[in-house]
């Protein structure tokens, strides 16, 4: 990044001056603001404790900072999940008028689930700009909404921001078009951006996103590698890697970069996720629940990925006959941000799998009565029967789902030709076959394809 104050000399040399100073043991003096901008480089590079601490010593030295009050408790927000130590902190910058106290306790709003109070919060900030144009400030409101993964408010905010074309802007129409599926439109400008700015990682991180996204695994790791050419330690750009090397099947290499990715973000349980999920799939199961287990403990207020933790978990246990643990896992996922139908779903798969198919019957009416009989739990339903080896109820549901809503549920005409194929219907198997690789040829593909009559 050439315009990157973090590439100029003048910081360079401020860095340096600061490194050699603590290894050395001097007590040089510093600007608070060098001393922030060098916690922030770190923890852009993956070094958070040290930037914790030169916050701290800034706080020491003056403890009416709003700029480093601000960054710790964006900290607590980021690197901790906690929303109530961020607001505490927060508590203590005096200027409440700052535009950036008003954008971090938005952040803190959506980290505890209240989007409504939030975006009041946002909107009056827009509405009383003054010394800060309104296309700006919708930019920045757009940014925080792509943050926490609202891209339909996002998008709203984008529009109000202005047609200029700025970098900046450039980057944000980037992550919604990702958001709404538009990769060719999203790489067409990301390589814009990348041959004018080669050693963004951003951008290389983004385009590993899309090449991941349309299959395309071999680019997304080679972009991924640029990324860490420029930057070693970039979190994206290793869990990127990863994410890449566990598509193609290469668990173990997968597995040292999820490591590494969780050396710089202990506080993520998405790397011990697929830590126990790349052992699992290496038929190393005991070993996939531990990870499994640490990711469970790691979930947070604003976790995303809840609802594949508690399922891993519950069919891992499965694998090893502890029904009963499983079945404590599902009812600690009843107080989780999680599917709830598809929770009860994979309850009754855990109660057949015990041998109380009564049991696992009621779950699943449950779960089809609680959805709104909808046509996902249906074809859950399928796949759980399926898996406790019940192929013709499997069969049955799959062709009722079919003869219900056939248009919404293109996933299920795979799945119906696999429970054909079990139930001996080779006609039907080989009719819905054709269909599934007309409708989903990725999906058939990986559902069929080792399948040969």
């Amino acid at each position: 990044m050439a315009d990157n104050y973090y590439d100029s000399e003048d910081f360079r040399n401020i860095l340096k001056s600061y490194e050699e100073s603590e290894k050395a043991g001097e007590n040089r003096f510093f600007d608070s603001d060098d001393l922030l901008n060098i916690a922030d480089y770190y923890c852009l590079h993956g070094k958070v404790p040290q930037a914790r601490a030169i916050v701290d010593k800034v706080l020491e030295m003056f403890p009416d900072s709003n700029d480093a009050l601000l960054m710790k408790s964006r900290m607590f927000l980021t690197y901790d999940h906690d929303p109530d130590k961020a607001d505490n902190v927060a508590e203590m910058v005096s200027d409440k008028h700052d535009v950036d106290y008003a954008y971090l306790k938005a952040e803190i709003l959506l980290s505890r689930g209240m989007g409504e109070e939030a975006e009041a919060l946002l909107q009056k900030v827009y509405d009383e700009a003054d010394d800060e144009e309104p296309e700006e400030i919708a930019e920045e409101i757009s940014k925080i909404y792509i943050d926490y993964n609202n891209m339909a408010l996002a998008k709203k905010w984008f529009e109000r921001s202005g047609n200029d074309d700025f970098t900046s802007k450039k980057e944000l129409e980037v992550r919604i078009l990702i958001s709404e599926g538009n990769i060719e439109e999203s790489q067409k400008i990301l390589n814009e951006l990348i041959d004018d700015d080669p050693y963004n990682t951003l951008y290389w991180n983004l385009l590993s996103t899309t090449q991941y996204m349309s299959d395309n695994i071999e680019d997304a790791i080679t972009s991924s590698e640029y990324s860490l050419a420029i930057n070693p330690n970039d979190e994206e750009a290793i869990l990127n890697k990863a994410n890449g090397l566990y598509k193609l099947g290469n668990y173990e290499d997968a597995i040292d970069y999820y490591k590494r990715f969780m050396r710089l973000r202990p506080d993520e349980e998405s790397g011990d996720m697929m830590i126990g999920v790349s052992l699992i799939a290496q038929n190393r199961v005991q070993e996939g629940v531990e990870y499994l287990k640490k990711a469970e403990k790691n979930i947070s207020i604003d976790s995303t990925h809840n609802n594949e933790i508690y399922q891993e978990l519950v069919i891992a246990l499965c694998k090893l006959n502890r029904f009963d643990e499983a079945l404590m896992y599902i009812k600690r996922s009843e107080s989780a941000d999680c599917e709830h139908n598809e929770m009860k779903v994979l309850q009754g798969y855990v109660l057949m799998n015990k041998g109380d198919f009564e049991g696992g019957r009621e779950c699943y009416q449950q779960a089809l009565s609680d959805s709104g009989y909808a046509p996902m739990i249906y074809l859950k339903i399928g796949m759980a029967l399926y898996e406790n080896r019940l192929y013709t109820a499997a069969y049955m549901t799959t062709k009722s789902l079919l003869e219900i809503c056939p248009e919404e549920m293109v996933e299920a005409y795979a799945y119906h030709a696999l429970f054909c194929y079990y139930v001996r219907k080779d006609d039907e198997y080989l009719e819905y076959r054709k269909i599934a690789y007309e409708k989903d040829p990725k999906l058939a593909e990986m559902v069929l394809g080792e399948i040969t009559l």
